[in-house]
């Protein structure tokens, strides 16, 4: 049975460096940087973004919602390592979630992308460790309006993965997801293996397992899965399926 709740004004700090902070039933109404450890987001609206560091952070967000709003610069909604959601809507941003190493996403909602100028965007970008369970994912953000014939800002896919930082795309679990159709992504997912990226030939351990992809289009503008590779050590591509039950093959793209 779910419990109503009832939230607050938040009037602790934007810049969190107290370990353990809890921020519980509360409306945060700025972007929330952690930095320090053990800080807990529960029950809560966060109209605003929430991020730490690469390393000497960590946070968890439960039972909330991350609503970004329209932004001119890009920005992601939760990043940047060390940290679990569970539960939680993020809508907005041009990028919903990066990973880039050490997060647990569960149960949770990733969509609303915003896109303008030469941006490009994802619901989820996974560098290292992520693990991503039961979540339902789209870039949604209609493409910009080529401009003097070039090609300008658009959804990449709902899930990217290129080896463009050390130590490339590597130890993911992707499992148990929903990839809703996008008709402005590229693919619903990257695979990590991105031809010309300097970390590619690293890529390694990356697990797509029972996943499904809607049907309406094979899901995005290409297809399910891009830059593929199931050659490399330790991947894995196991069950997945359009949402009519139609098995997607394990190969090369």
């Amino acid at each position: 049975m779910c419990r109503r709740v009832t939230l607050t004004a938040y009037s602790g700090p934007c810049l969190i460096s107290a370990a353990g902070t809890v921020i519980d039933g509360k409306t945060v109404n700025c972007d929330l940087r952690v930095t320090t450890t053990g800080v807990v987001i529960r029950n809560s609206r966060i109209m605003g973004t929430v991020s730490g560091s690469d390393q000497g952070t960590s946070f968890s967000i439960t039972d909330s919602e991350v609503i970004v709003g329209t932004r001119t610069t890009e920005t992601t909604g939760i990043s940047t390592a060390n940290f679990s959601v569970a539960r939680v809507e993020v809508t907005g941003g041009n990028r919903g979630i990066l990973c880039n190493n050490a997060c647990d996403v569960r149960d949770s909602y990733i969509h609303g992308t915003q896109v303008i100028e030469d941006w490009h965007a994802s619901a989820v970008r996974m560098q290292t460790h992520l693990t991503l369970v039961h979540n339902t994912l789209v870039c949604d953000a209609p493409q910009v309006p080529p401009r003097g014939g070039l090609e300008r800002g658009s959804c990449s896919a709902s899930l990217t993965g290129y080896g463009d930082w050390e130590p490339g795309v590597q130890d993911n679990l992707i499992q148990g997801n929903y990839f809703a159709a996008t008709q402005y992504a590229a693919y619903c997912a990257y695979g990590g293996s991105s031809t010309g990226k300097p970390y590619t030939d690293a890529t390694r351990n990356i697990v797509f397992r029972d996943n499904v992809f809607a049907k309406a289009g094979d899901c995005a503008l290409y297809g399910p899965i891009g830059d593929w590779d199931p050659s490399k050590p330790g991947n894995v591509w196991e069950n997945n399926t359009f949402d009519d039950g139609t098995l997607i093959p394990n190969r090369r793209s």
